[in-house]
């Protein structure tokens, strides 16, 4: 299960990684979001994702019907956004929404139990 959430959360951020800095992404995830969605035990759940500021700078909140999860980071594409919650004490819920053809959005979420801290440097 654990590989799977690591991967699952590698999918979803590989591609938009590219443009988190990107000044030219167009898509802004400031606003009121209801969506619509299903719980892990497959019930239908309504989640209210709220989001202010500005890149760099955004904060906001997605309130479930269980709690209240503080806004941790937004990354934009031009087409869409992934937003990460704080699920206390060591776990994170991942929003994908993008933009549809049709003017609509469509998405997924994940939640992971636990993230595991790291380093990083860049290889020559």
């Amino acid at each position: 299960m654990t590989l799977r959430s690591f991967a699952l959360a590698l999918t979803m951020f590989a591609v938009p990684s590219v443009v988190l800095h990107d000044a030219q992404a167009s898509f802004d995830p400031v606003g009121t979001w209801q969506i619509s969605t299903v719980a892990e035990a497959g019930a239908p759940m309504m989640v209210t994702v709220t989001i202010s500021g500005k890149p760099g700078a955004y904060t906001g909140r997605a309130v479930t019907p269980e709690r209240t999860l503080p806004l941790q980071e937004v990354a934009t594409t031009p087409s869409g956004m992934i937003a990460l919650f704080n699920m206390a004490p060591d776990g994170v819920v991942i929003i994908r929404v993008n933009r549809t053809a049709n003017g609509g959005h469509t998405g997924a979420w994940a939640g992971i139990d636990r993230v595991y801290p790291l380093t990083a440097k860049r290889a020559q």
